[in-house]
């Protein structure tokens, strides 16, 4: 029996041609309302759309994934249960307030220009 493992966002980045274009934004709790950070994408490889949610940028350590839509789910997470099971709630909360923005970065953000990425930040809701 195979068992899936989502890659990691280095694996899908290394797998990327010198070509590629894609952006990403690190969200802090100024601007989520959640104590961690908040990885958002484009349109990065073969994955749809999702955020990322880790306690902390350096070192990098373990976290999860959500779904980005009406109804998110958890998709993928190397962070123990006992310790997602605090934050979950809300990252799920988050990402349901802001999917509708978080789906048209993921489609749209790449060909956006800096002031269009902050104008987008700062329209976020936050729980």
């Amino acid at each position: 029996m195979t068992t899936y493992r989502a890659p990691t966002f280095r694996e899908e980045t290394a797998a990327l041609d010198d070509d590629a274009v894609f952006d990403m934004a690190n969200l802090a709790e100024a601007q989520t309302g959640i104590a961690g950070v908040v990885t958002i994408t484009t349109d990065v490889g073969w994955h749809g759309p999702k955020v990322r949610y880790a306690r902390g940028l350096r070192p990098p350590g373990p976290g999860f994934s959500v779904s980005i839509g009406p109804d998110p789910v958890i998709i993928f997470g190397d962070m123990p249960a006992a310790d997602r099971a605090d934050i979950a709630e809300e990252v799920i909360e988050w990402v349901t307030l802001n999917h509708e923005a978080l789906i048209k970065f993921w489609r749209d953000g790449a060909w956006w220009m800096m002031g269009d990425v902050q104008d987008f930040i700062a329209g976020l809701e936050k729980v």
